[in-house]
């Protein structure tokens, strides 16, 4: 875990594949003072806003934001679908010297989490993975009333534009194929609510970039109101959506 440079430079089974993401999510992590990504960027991601909050984040991963947000919250919990991550979690928490996160084994579709349970609930670059109008979903309904969602992702056009610089750099054709199966899928979703070509079981592959506006009509669809004031871009491109639960 000293460098994991080296994973880039060889040859990986499936699950060695599934290794490398937390393990390169841990090395990131570290490199930027064991703070959340974009945490300077965006005034929402601020560990501010999230001192003695309840909060669960969606996709935890390898759980590098549980371990930074467990410092500053006053309860946090992790949902995660894949039991290696789960494990790998386990390892870093070890390497660290701290307790494992409290994480439960669900998918984000089907949160199995009581009613207005959470003040905040966090997404980081993983509901392009998700069924992205059931997760949200199920996060508006476990964040209290006033309370807050965060979805930090990628988007249709910003995605579409970054295939063609990447295809006119490198004219690599399997990387086309691939980011143009995202796109078909992309749209295909925004319009019938499917993926039109292939999708993998597993969880990390053949992503999703749902558009703005599509985005923030799925969050007003879902009693959230997007802050236009909070919500930006970040310095890798991203959006950073805020938005709060309507009190009814």
């Amino acid at each position: 875990l000293q460098d994991a440079g080296w994973m880039e430079e060889v040859c990986l089974t499936s699950i060695g594949m599934y290794i490398k993401v937390p393990i390169r999510e841990f090395e990131f992590w570290r490199r930027r003072g064991k703070e959340l990504h974009s945490q300077n960027e965006a005034a929402v991601l601020s560990s501010d806003n999230f001192t003695n909050k309840s909060i669960i984040e969606l996709g935890s991963g390898g759980g590098v934001n549980l371990f930074s947000l467990n410092d500053v919250a006053s309860f946090v919990v992790g949902v995660e679908p894949m039991p290696i991550y789960n494990q790998m979690m386990g390892i870093l928490s070890m390497t660290l010297g701290v307790s494992k996160p409290v994480v439960v084994e669900a998918s984000a579709e089907n949160l199995p989490i009581r009613n207005d349970s959470f003040d905040i609930a966090i997404c980081y670059s993983s509901h392009q993975y998700m069924d992205i109008s059931k997760a949200i979903s199920e996060m508006s309904r476990v964040v209290k009333a006033n309370g807050r969602v965060i979805i930090l992702g990628d988007t249709l056009f910003r995605f579409s534009k970054g295939t063609i610089k990447r295809f006119i750099s490198d004219l690599d054709f399997g990387q086309l194929k691939y980011d143009l199966v995202s796109i078909v899928n992309t749209i295909s979703y925004q319009l019938s609510g499917r993926h039109l070509l292939y999708k993998s079981e597993g969880t990390t592959t053949n992503p999703i970039y749902p558009s703005f506006s599509y985005m923030k009509n799925l969050l007003q669809n879902n009693q959230l109101r997007l802050d236009t004031t909070l919500t930006s871009t970040v310095s890798s491109g991203e959006y950073a959506f805020v938005a709060s639960k309507i009190n009814r």
